[in-house]
């Protein structure tokens, strides 16, 4: 279904917005990436997927990318999507260029009421 997925973004010529260029270019095989919950069991066979259906793919070393802080970010963005009442990742979410509040800022909501969570004093 990825493959087939995929195949079909490039058939229908879907272009991607580029920072660098401030536009829109053609969709390249970098573009695309397939997230996991867990890459310890289906990574290889996706892997192999891909590679018999001429598709470039590689997996990311775990420990590495795990530890990106765009990754972080995300992991943080899905916790709090599961339960928005837990204050570390709603932290982390804030204080990202997703939230764009600074440490002192969130400092000062906690000033507020210090027992609420954020989404609370939010």
């Amino acid at each position: 279904m990825i493959a087939r997925r995929i195949k079909a973004m490039f058939r229908a010529n879907v272009h991607v917005y580029d920072k660098e260029l401030k536009g829109y270019r053609k969709l390249q095989y970098r573009d695309i990436v397939i997230l996991l919950r867990s890459t310890a069991r289906a990574t290889g066979e996706i892997l192999d997927v891909l590679k018999q259906n001429n598709i470039p793919a590689y997996s990311a070393e775990e420990e590495t990318y795990f530890r990106a802080t765009e990754i972080q970010v995300i992991v943080s963005m899905l916790t709090v999507l599961d339960n928005a009442r837990q204050d570390v990742p709603m932290a982390a979410v804030l204080l990202s260029p997703i939230g764009g509040f600074t440490a002192e800022q969130l400092a000062q909501l906690k000033l507020i009421s210090p027992c609420d969570d954020f989404i609370t004093l939010l």
